[in-house]
């Protein structure tokens, strides 16, 4: 094999592990609110039952999302860029739950993690953004009756 294809077989060998990371995401957004844009994993989306679905949420922080953060929080999150969220929908219920977060900032930088054990369900509220994800998810699946 000549030298130049060689060096591109090579280039391609090690971007491939890239490409097929960047390929298994396919965020969807699904609504707006003064604190970001909320997408969701459209790939990430798993049925743990026949009624329950763990599904990969994200809030793309807006400048008052990201004044919020540190308001709440402190200063280190001022270089947050968004907020990756693990879901779990009882989607006949009507009841969501987080399951974990991670805090990521500039260049995908992970500002904190947090996870939790002992899950505490919310209602889901109607015309809410967790409402919209309920209907993208769970009557886009047909998961709404037990």
């Amino acid at each position: 094999m000549p030298t130049g294809q060689a060096i591109i077989f090579l280039v391609l060998e090690l971007m491939y592990p890239a490409w097929e990371r960047i390929s298994t995401e396919d965020w969807r957004s699904y609504a707006g609110s003064e604190f970001g844009l909320y997408q969701y994993d459209a790939r990430d989306v798993h049925c743990l039952s026949n009624t329950n679905v763990r599904v990969r949420q994200k809030l793309v922080l807006s400048d008052r999302g990201r004044a919020n953060l540190v308001k709440e929080f402190g200063s280190e999150y001022e270089k947050a860029k968004e907020i990756i969220v693990i879901r779990e929908i009882d989607c006949p219920a009507k009841r969501i739950c987080i399951l974990g977060l991670t805090y990521v900032g500039d260049e995908g930088r992970v500002i904190k993690r947090e996870s939790y054990e002992s899950i505490e369900w919310d209602v889901i509220t109607p015309d809410s953004v967790d409402a919209v994800l309920y209907h993208a998810i769970c009557e886009g699946n047909g998961l709404t009756h037990k």
